[in-house]
This record gives structure tokens, sequence and C-alpha cells, in this order.
């Protein structure tokens, strides 16, 4: 008989992570939610070279600060406002208005 696995139940926070990551399909390889894990030497890597634009950057850092709870990339909300579009800052503000970390 084999014995499935029970997935562990995300918390609210790490819902509303999950929810929030899913506006950016291609940051969503930097997490393992199931794990609740991000793997940040990868990230380091990937913010130092020239194959992400400069919005996914951004974002990148600001998930990973939520995700953490923690600035360990140094997001800068001035680069935010200069660069970013207007629901990339809808998000951010979103979280600012009602913060959550998973």
């Amino acid at each position: 008989m084999a014995l499935a696995l029970r997935s562990v139940k995300l918390s609210a926070d790490e819902t509303q992570f999950t929810s929030l990551l899913s506006h950016y399909p291609k940051l969503t390889r930097y997490w393992n939610i199931d794990k609740r894990e991000c793997d940040i030497e990868i990230i380091k890597r990937e913010l130092e070279g020239m194959g992400m634009a400069i919005n996914e950057k951004i974002m990148l850092k600001f998930l990973v600060m939520v995700w953490m709870g923690i600035d360990v990339l140094n997001f800068s909300i001035i680069d935010a406002i200069n660069i970013l579009d207007q629901d990339d800052l809808e998000d951010i503000l979103s979280w600012t208005n009602e913060p959550f970390f998973p």
C-alpha cells in the first residue's frame, strides 16, 4: 500500500504571498512554496547579471523583502517609484497598507 504525502496547509500570510507572487510568473522559479524556501544565493547572482529587466529586479528585491521580513537586497522605494509601472506600484502599495510576512 502506497502512502500519500500530506501537504501542509499554507498560512494566511503564505497564501497572500503566493497570490502576490503569481503576478510575476518569471519570478516564481526562485521560490519553493511547499518547502517554504527561496534560493537567496541564486537570486543574488541573478540580480548581478544582465539577464533580467530592471523592473523585474526591483520586484524580485521587494518580494524577497516581504518573504524574509527583512531587506537583505537593498530594495529602494525611490527606484520603485521612478521605474515601475502602475500595476507593480499598486502591488507594493497594497502590501504597505496591509503587510504580511510569510
